[in-house]
């Protein structure tokens, strides 16, 4: 090979060594691209996990609310407890759900996606220094991020779930409406003896499914989900948006609307008659407890306030 053709050879490799250094990322992006690989390897686990054996739990404890959850809705009757022949907190009309059980879950789950894909991509345009189209780039991390974290809390809700349908199973407390809806075969009226606890009776009135969840007031379901979903979108918030950052209004404003959804949700038991307010007051104790808890499991709790701030600015 001739000088001249070495000499070409030499510049052509230098030309190609420069077009691809130019076309691709930088050394610098590289290395944050290599940090970023491996780093979603916690997010796909933590996915992983909610998803198959539940958040930092083992497979009994996720099999354990399963079962609790669907099993005593086909294979168990709830307890038959009897009633005092005084007793008026039985007494009242029977009245259809102003929020069924369904609407309950899907307002809960609109709620919780609608604050969580928003948070983090409100996070994502407003981060300080952020590029232009940077959100594009991190929009995989976006997605991972909000799976992530729906994940922590529909573990919390199936907890919440599995708590409630043991407990109204296993205790078998009266609704407000249980003598309108059982219509039992005894004479309550004129009750000679207020005093008396009565167990031998038999319904006749509505069908056997809907005086067996009559007996299932305590305590309230509707309470309890909506107050859970509300808890950890409340603590989310206030974990993922900080106010010096984001201002002192936008974060108390969304997250009263959350604690007022909430508590109207569970109030209207009480005027359909559905729940006596021990079961809602208990209810939203229970949904308070398994918000934290799921929220806590996220580690969004497990830094100090200083750390969590720095945190926030870096991610």
């Amino acid at each position: 090979m001739t000088t001249s053709e070495q000499r070409d050879t030499t510049t052509s490799h230098a030309t190609t060594t420069v077009t691809l250094m130019t076309d691709n990322e930088t050394p610098v992006e590289q290395d944050r691209w290599r940090k970023h690989i491996i780093t979603i390897g916690p997010f796909l686990c933590d996915i992983t996990v909610c998803v198959v054996i539940g958040i930092k739990s083992d497979f009994g404890l996720f099999s354990s609310a399963l079962l609790f959850t669907f099993v005593p809705l086909y294979a168990i009757r709830p307890y038959r407890r009897g009633f005092f022949c005084g007793d008026e907190s039985i007494r009242y009309p029977y009245k259809h759900s102003t929020v069924t059980t369904r609407q309950v879950y899907l307002i809960s789950l609109v709620m919780l996606s609608i604050t969580i894909m928003a948070t983090e991509i409100f996070r994502a345009i407003n981060l300080p220094g952020s590029e232009p189209f940077a959100f594009r780039r991190n929009a995989s991390w976006i997605v991972v991020r909000v799976l992530t974290y729906f994940a922590y809390c529909i573990f919390g809700l199936l907890l919440n779930l599995a708590f409630t349908q043991t407990t109204k199973w296993s205790v078998g407390r009266l609704r407000p409406h249980f003598l309108d809806v059982c219509k039992p075969n005894v004479t309550l009226t004129p009750c000679r003896y207020p005093y008396a606890y009565i167990t031998d009776y038999v319904c006749q009135g509505a069908p056997e499914k809907l005086v067996d969840e009559a007996r299932r007031s305590f305590f309230s379901g509707h309470a309890a989900q909506s107050m859970g979903t509300a808890i950890f979108c409340v603590i989310y918030m206030q974990a993922r948006l900080p106010r010096r950052t984001y201002g002192l209004t936008i974060v108390p404003v969304f997250q009263s609307l959350h604690i007022g959804i909430a508590l109207l949700i569970g109030l209207s038991r009480l005027s359909d008659n559905m729940h006596h307010w021990s079961d809602v007051f208990v209810g939203f104790l229970v949904g308070c407890a398994t918000g934290y808890y799921s929220v806590s499991s996220s580690r969004l709790l497990s830094l100090g306030l200083q750390q969590l701030e720095i945190l926030n600015d870096i991610q």
